[in-house]
C-alpha cells in the first residue's frame, strides 16, 4: 500500500442498517484501494427518500448489516496502483448509480443509458461513513465554483434538465409536479426557467409553502377533496405534463387519472406498480422513465449564477452520530423536513 493509505486509521464510523429501524453507527475496516479504485473522504451527503425507505424496511437491502447512503461529496485520500483519473486532493462526486465508464454511451456523457450501469456506492460501504473505497468510474470531479452542498444537490438540477430535454415543454405550458421534495423542487425551479407555469400536489404544509416560494402558481394537499378539481380548474381541464416525485403507487395511480388524453407522464423512480397499459394506449399518452440527470455543465451554470439555489430548500444538517435520531425523526413525521444534509 502507499504511503497515503497508510497514513489514513484503520477503521472508521459507518452508519449500517441492521434491520428495519436499526440503524447503527459501526466501527469498520477501511478498505484499502485495489486495481484503479480510490479512497474518498465523504464531507458532505443529502438524505434522500431511497435512504428513508430502506431505513423503515419499504425497501429491502439484499443482506444486514448494509450500508446506507447512494452518493456524496468527498475528497480523495489515496488512490490504487492503476488509477489514472483522480489525485489525492482532488474534490469528487461519488455517484449512486454509475454507467461503466467506457463504452459509447458513457464516453458520450450518457452514463445513466449504460446497459453495465451498476450500484458500486451501495456496494461498498455507501455514503454515510466517514470513507468509502471506489473505482474510478463512479466517480465525477465537482464542478468547479461549487460548494460541497450545492454538488451534493446537483442531481435534482441535472434530473430536471432531462426531464425537459425528453417533455420538451415550453413558455406557457402547464406542469403538475406531484411531490415538493427535493427532486420537485429542482423540477418547479427549472420549469420556472422555461417559460412553464407549474402546480404542486403536496401533503405537507411546509413543503408546499416553499413550493410556490421557489416558483409555482398553487399547491394543495392530494388528500384533500376537491384537489384534483383545483389542479383542473388551474389547467383549464386540460394537465398535459405530469412528473411524478414521489414515487409510490398511490402517486402514480393519481397521476394517471390526473393527466389528459394525449398527455405526458414522466416518472422520476419505481413503485413496483404495474402500469396499465390499457389505459396508455387507449389515452394516447406518452410516459417517460428517468433514471439520473444529464447537463452537468448547464446545471452548474445554474447554480453558480444564482438562477437556481438548491441549497435554499436545506432545513436540517446531522452530524454522523445523529443519523440514527434523526432518520427515527423523519420517518415518524415527528418534524417536518425539506432537503436533510449529512456533514461529515
Amino acid at each position: 500500500m502507499g504511503p497515503a493509505f497508510r497514513s489514513l486509521p484503520r477503521v472508521m464510523r459507518q452508519a449500517r442498517l441492521h434491520g428495519p429501524h436499526d440503524l447503527r453507527i459501526d466501527e469498520v475496516p477501511v478498505e484499502p484501494p485495489t486495481g484503479d479504485e480510490v479512497i474518498v473522504r465523504n464531507r458532505c451527503a443529502a438524505i434522500v427518500g431511497t435512504d428513508l425507505k430502506l431505513y423503515t424496511g419499504a425497501i429491502v437491502p439484499g443482506g444486514y448489516p448494509s450500508g446506507v447512503g447512494g452518493a456524496s461529496v468527498g475528497e480523495v485520500v489515496a488512490t490504487g496502483p492503476a488509477a489514472r483519473a483522480f489525485q489525492p486532493g482532488d474534490r469528487v462526486i461519488a455517484r449512486g448509480p454509475a454507467g461503466c465508464g467506457t463504452c459509447p454511451r458513457c464516453q458520450r456523457g450518457q452514463g445513466n443509458y449504460c446497459f453495465q450501469r451498476t450500484l458500486p456506492m451501495r456496494r461498498r460501504g455507501a455514503a454515510f461513513a466517514e470513507y468509502v473505497t471506489l473505482p474510478e468510474f463512479s466517480l465525477a470531479r465537482v464542478p468547479g465554483g461549487l460548494t460541497d452542498e450545492q454538488a451534493a444537490l446537483l442531481n435534482p438540477v441535472m434530473l430536471a434538465i432531462h426531464v425537459h430535454r425528453a417533455l420538451r415543454y415550453g413558455p406557457g405550458d402547464r406542469v403538475v409536479v406531484v411531490g415538493a421534495g427535493p427532486v420537485g423542487w429542482g423540477q418547479i425551479q427549472y420549469a420556472r426557467l422555461q417559460g412553464a407555469r407549474c402546480f404542486a400536489l403536496e401533503p405537507r404544509p411546509g413543503r408546499r409553502a416553499l413550493a410556490i416560494e421557489l416558483g409555482a402558481e398553487g399547491a394543495v394537499d392530494p388528500h384533500q377533496p376537491g384537489a384534483l378539481d383545483s389542479v383542473r380548474t388551474w389547467s383549464d381541464g386540460i394537465v398535459e405534463y405530469v412528473v411524478d416525485c414521489v414515487a409510490t403507487q398511490a402517486a402514480q395511480e393519481l397521476i394517471f387519472d390526473l393527466v389528459a388524453p394525449g398527455g405526458t407522464v414522466a416518472l422520476t423512480g419505481t413503485s413496483g406498480w404495474s402500469l396499465p397499459i390499457q389505459w396508455i394506449v387507449h389515452r394516447s399518452l406518452r410516459v417517460c422513465g428517468f433514471r439520473g440527470g444529464v447537463g452537468t455543465d448547464q446545471a452548474t451554470e445554474l447554480i453558480t449564477s444564482g438562477a437556481i439555489d438548491p441549497t435554499a430548500t436545506i432545513s436540517h444538517r446531522f452530524r454522523l452520530d445523529e443519523l440514527p435520531g434523526a432518520c427515527q425523526m423523519m420517518a415518524a413525521g415527528e418534524a417536518e423536513h425539506f432537503t436533510t444534509l449529512l456533514v461529515l
